[in-house]
């Protein structure tokens, strides 16, 4: 079956509740709920996947081919009376303001583009060079701002690097490093893989060869 599906609108609310949350989740936490016929009928369409992890809750995850079917599928319909579909759209607009800023992207370009105006972007000073304390002083508020002020939380490494689209990767990485190294920080793996989702590998730093998931502070 082609990337080109064709799926009724209650299908495709599902597919975006999935990929909102980074594609991956647990059937009884999405909403809309999910009935047996509906997740059957998406994964014959080759768009999920789905199994029990072992405390036998059913685990949904996007596969390759439903992220596809998103990206080519845009403006594909979606049900007009199902009041799952504001949360929706405001987890998407979160994370589109997340891409945006880290690639010091102006809106206002994703409207003009189809009038064949050129929209003008600011000068890209998004990856302005920084000291090294520097960045690491942007860690420790990033942290807390995320914590809402408290130590001893764990926060994906993905959601971390969200809150500092403005350094460089290569930066942010060394100085996270030199911070554990430095016993001010713990980086931890996801020791349940079935825990890890697409953004997780994504932001995933190496320490020792093995890839980090989560920043803890508070040892």
């Amino acid at each position: 079956m082609s990337t080109s599906t064709s799926l009724k609108p209650m299908q495709v609310l599902v597919l975006w509740a999935l990929i909102v949350q980074g594609g991956k989740g647990l059937q009884k936490d999405i909403r809309p709920r999910i009935t047996k016929p509906l997740r059957d009928s998406l994964e014959r369409a080759g768009l999920i996947v789905s199994r029990k992890n072992d405390k036998r809750a059913i685990v949904i995850e996007v596969t390759d081919k439903g992220w596809a079917w998103a990206s080519e599928n845009l403006d594909a319909e979606l049900p007009a009376r199902s009041t799952a579909a504001g949360p929706i759209m405001q987890a998407f607009l979160t994370q589109l303001k997340s891409f945006l800023r880290s690639r010091n992207l102006v809106f206002a370009e994703i409207f003009m583009a189809e009038e064949g105006g050129e929209a003008q972007s600011e000068p890209d000073t998004a990856l302005q060079p920084a000291s090294a304390e520097d960045i690491k002083k942007r860690v420790r508020e990033a942290y807390f701002s995320l914590t809402k002020g408290q130590s001893k939380q764990r926060i994906r490494l993905h959601q971390l690097r969200q809150e500092l689209p403005n350094i460089k990767r290569e930066e942010l990485d060394r100085a996270l490093l030199e911070m554990q190294q430095k016993e001010e920080l713990v980086l931890i793996a996801l020791a349940n893989k079935q825990d890890i989702t697409r953004a997780d590998r994504a932001a995933a730093l190496k320490v020792g060869g093995n890839p980090r998931h989560v920043v803890y502070f508070g040892v």
